[in-house]
C-alpha cells in the first residue's frame, strides 16, 4: 500500500507550484498551467483514494476520476504547450476545438462503464477491468501528448535565449513524466491485465513539477539584489512579529507572576495574533519603504513598472503622448536625470504630420525622403531638440545597425575601451574583466573607432545608457537615459525591463505610424467615396428622367398606331401630353400653307 505521506508530499509540491504560478499575474498561460497542475493533483488523490477506501462504489468512482483527470490533462497540457512561453498569435476556434473536444468527450465518458466497467478490490489496492473504449482512450492520450512534444520541439528550434532554456526544461520534465506515466498507467496494465502499477504514476509528476519550477525560477530570480531585498523585508517582519509575541508570552508572566489566570493569558495571545494579522500588510509596506530608503535606494517593483508600461503602450495610439508617458514611468522607476526618445522619420516625403516642426524644416527644398531619428521628447533636458536628431552617419545609428540588439552602458563601454588600450585614463583598473555583453559585442575585428565615437556622443548628450528599438528587424528608435540620481549603475533588473520595453514600444511605434497612415488613407478614401456617390446619384437622376420621357413617348406611339383617323390621332396626342408627360394642358396647331395661318386641331380634354 502506498504511504500516505509520500502521496501528500507529491500533492503538496504540486499545489505549491500551482500557487506560485498563479501569483505571477503575467498572462493567461500561467492560469492554464496552474489548471494542469490541479488536474494532476486530482489524478494523484484519486489514484491513492481508490486503493485505500473500502467502499466499492467510492473506489470505482475514484478509479474513473483518474481517467477523467488524465483526459483533461492531455488537452490542457497540449494547449499550454501551444501558448508557452509567450503566446505569439491568437489561436483560432478550430485549433481550440480540435484540442479540447476529444478531452471533454473522454472526460465525460470516464464516469460511465465504457472505459472502466468494474474493479476488483485486493489487499494491495484495486485491479481495473477495462472495456472497449480503453484502447481509444490510450490512443487519444498518446496522440495529444505526442502533439505536445512536437509543438515543443518546433518551438525549441525557433526560440533563443531564455525562452529556449524554458522550453528545454519543460520538454525534459514532460518527457520523463509522460514516459513513466504511460508505462505504469497504460502500457503495463493493458498488456499484463494488472493495473497495480497505475498507483505509481502520480509519483512521476515530480519530474514535471521540478523541471518546470526550475525553468520559472531561472527566468524570474536572476537578480540577487531582488532576492536579498525580499529576504531582508521578510526577516525584519518576522523579527518584529516574533518580538511582539515574545514580549507578550514572557512579559506577562514576569509582570503578573502567578496571579495571571491561564484563560486570560490565552485570550491575550489570541488578541495579539488578531492585531498582528490586522496590521500585517501596512506593517509590511512600511518595512518596504524603510528598507528601500536606507538599504535599497532606487528600488522599485519591477512588475508594477512593467504593468504601467504595458498599459500605456496598449491604450495610447498617439506617438508623442505614448513616448512622453512611458518616459515619465521609466524616469520615476529608475530615478534617472533625463530621458530622450528619438524615432525614425522619413523627412521630406510630405507625410510626416507627427514629426516636430523643426524636423520638417530640415528636409530641404527638394523634398527628397531621408530617414532621420527625430527627438519626440526630452524629459528632464532643456537643450534644443535639434541636438538629438540623428542621421544615418550618427555613431548611435551605425552602432545599432552593426550590433543589433546591444544595449550600451557608457561606463562599461569606456572600461572596455580602456582595457583594449584605446582610451587612456589614469584611474584605469585592469583587474576587472569586461562584461560578457561587451565581450560578445567586441568580437574579433571590432570597430574601435566606432565605439570611441559612440562614447564621445554619449558624453556629449550626458547619456548613461542607450538602447535600440527594433521592429521587424529594423531600427526604428533610439532611447537614451541619463545617470541615476542616486549614483547607482543600471542593474540587470533594469536592463530586463528596458529590453522588454524596447520590444513592446517598437511594435507600438510602428502601430502608431500605421494608425496615422491608415487614418489619412481612410479620410482620403471617404472623400473619394462621397464624391463618387454624389456623381453616381446625379447620373442616376438624369437617367431616371430620360427613361421616364422615353417611356411616355413609347406609350404615345402605341396609342397613335391604333387608328388612322387624323382627328382621333391628334386628340390622342393632346391628351397624352398631359397624362404621360405631366403637363397641365396641351393644344395642337396645324399650319395652313394656302391661308398662311395656324388652326387649332386638338385641345386637351
Amino acid at each position: 500500500m502506498i504511504n500516505f505521506s509520500i502521496v501528500a508530499f507529491v500533492a503538496f509540491i504540486n499545489l505549491i507550484l500551482a500557487f506560485f504560478i498563479l501569483r505571477n499575474k503575467r498572462r493567461g498561460v500561467n492560469l492554464l498551467f496552474a489548471t494542469v497542475i490541479l488536474c494532476i493533483i486530482l489524478w494523484t488523490i484519486a489514484n491513492y483514494g481508490a486503493d485505500v477506501v473500502s467502499d466499492y462504489t467510492i473506489a470505482l468512482i475514484l478509479t474513473r476520476a483518474t481517467f477523467f483527470a488524465a483526459s483533461l490533462i492531455a488537452s490542457l497540457f497540449l494547449y499550454f504547450c501551444i501558448l508557452f512561453p509567450v503566446p505569439k498569435n491568437k489561436q483560432s476556434i478550430g485549433v481550440i476545438l480540435s484540442v479540447f473536444t476529444p478531452g471533454i468527450l473522454f472526460a465525460a465518458i470516464s464516469f460511465t462503464h465504457y472505459i472502466v466497467p468494474s474493479i476488483v478490490q485486493t489487499p494491495n489496492g484495486v485491479d481495473v477491468n477495462f472495456n472497449s473504449l480503453f484502447l481509444p482512450f490510450a490512443l487519444f492520450f498518446l496522440l495529444l501528448m505526442g502533439a505536445a512534444f512536437i509543438v515543443l520541439i518546433k518551438k525549441y528550434r525557433k526560440s533563443i535565449g531564455i525562452e529556449r532554456m524554458q522550453i528545454q526544461y519543460l520538454f525534459l520534465g514532460t518527457f520523463l513524466t509522460t514516459l513513466a506515466g504511460l508505462i505504469t498507467n497504460l502500457i503495463f496494465p493493458y498488456f499484463s491485465g494488472n493495473s497495480s502499477t497505475s498507483r505509481f504514476g502520480p509519483y512521476f509528476t515530480v519530474f514535471l513539477v521540478a523541471f518546470t519550477a526550475y525553468a520559472i525560477v531561472k527566468h524570474r530570480l536572476l537578480d540577487i539584489v531582488v532576492i536579498i531585498r525580499k529576504v531582508t523585508i521578510l526577516g525584519i517582519l518576522l523579527m518584529i512579529i516574533l518580538g511582539i509575541f515574545s514580549m507578550v508570552a514572557f512579559g506577562l508572566p514576569f509582570v503578573f507572576a502567578d496571579s495571571l489566570p491561564e484563560d486570560t493569558f490565552q485570550i491575550t495571545l489570541v488578541a495579539v495574533a488578531f492585531i498582528v494579522a490586522l496590521f500585517f500588510q501596512p506593517l509590511r509596506r512600511s518595512i518596504e519603504e524603510f528598507t528601500d530608503r536606507w538599504f535599497f535606494k532606487g528600488a522599485y517593483k519591477p512588475q508594477q513598472v512593467i504593468d504601467e508600461l504595458s498599459e500605456k503602450i496598449s491604450t495610447i495610439i498617439d506617438l508623442r503622448v505614448l513616448l512622453d508617458a512611458t518616459a515619465q514611468i521609466l524616469l520615476k522607476a529608475f530615478r534617472s536625470e533625463h530621458a530622450v526618445f528619438s524615432v525614425r522619420e522619413k523627412i521630406g516625403r510630405g507625410e510626416g504630420e507627427n514629426a516636430p516642426a523643426f524636423a520638417k524644416a530640415t528636409a530641404g527644398e527638394g523634398g527628397v525622403a531621408e530617414a532621420k531619428f527625430i527627438a519626440y521628447n526630452t524629459e528632464g533636458r532643456h537643450r534644443p531638440m535639434e541636438e538629438f536628431t540623428y542621421d544615418g552617419k550618427n555613431p548611435f545609428v551605425r552602432y545599432f545597425n552593426k550590433y543589433t540588439g546591444e544595449v550600451i552602458i557608457r561606463d562599461e563601454l569606456q572600461k572596455d575601451l580602456e582595457e583594449s588600450g584605446s582610451v587612456k585614463h589614469e584611474s584605469r583598473n585592469m583587474k576587472h574583466p569586461p562584461s560578457p555583453r561587451l565581450r560578445r559585442a567586441r568580437g574579433e575585428g571590432a570597430d574601435i573607432h566606432l565605439k570611441q565615437a559612440v562614447l564621445k556622443e554619449m558624453a556629449n548628450h550626458e547619456f548613461a545608457i542607450i538602447f535600440p528599438v527594433f521592429s521587424k528587424e529594423e531600427l526604428v528608435g533610439i532611447f537614451g537615459l541619463g545617470a541615476k540620481k542616486s549614483g547607482d549603475i543600471y542593474a540587470h533588473q533594469d536592463l530586463q525591463i528596458l529590453e522588454l520595453f524596447s520590444h513592446q514600444v517598437g511594435i507600438a511605434v510602428e502601430n502608431a505610424k500605421l494608425y496615422a497612415d491608415l487614418k489619412l488613407f481612410n479620410e482620403k478614401l471617404q472623400f473619394e467615396v462621397e464624391k463618387a456617390t454624389q456623381d453616381l446619384r446625379i447620373t442616376n437622376s438624369q437617367l431616371n428622367l430620360r427613361n421616364k420621357d422615353l417611356g411616355a413617348l413609347q406609350k404615345i406611339t402605341n396609342l397613335i398606331t391604333r387608328t388612322l383617323d387624323l382627328a382621333s390621332i391628334t386628340q390622342t396626342i393632346a391628351d397624352s401630353i398631359s397624362a404621360e408627360l405631366g403637363y397641365i394642358g396641351g393644344i395642337i396647331y396645324f399650319y395652313d400653307k394656302q391661308k398662311k395661318e395656324l388652326k387649332v386641331r386638338a385641345i386637351m380634354k
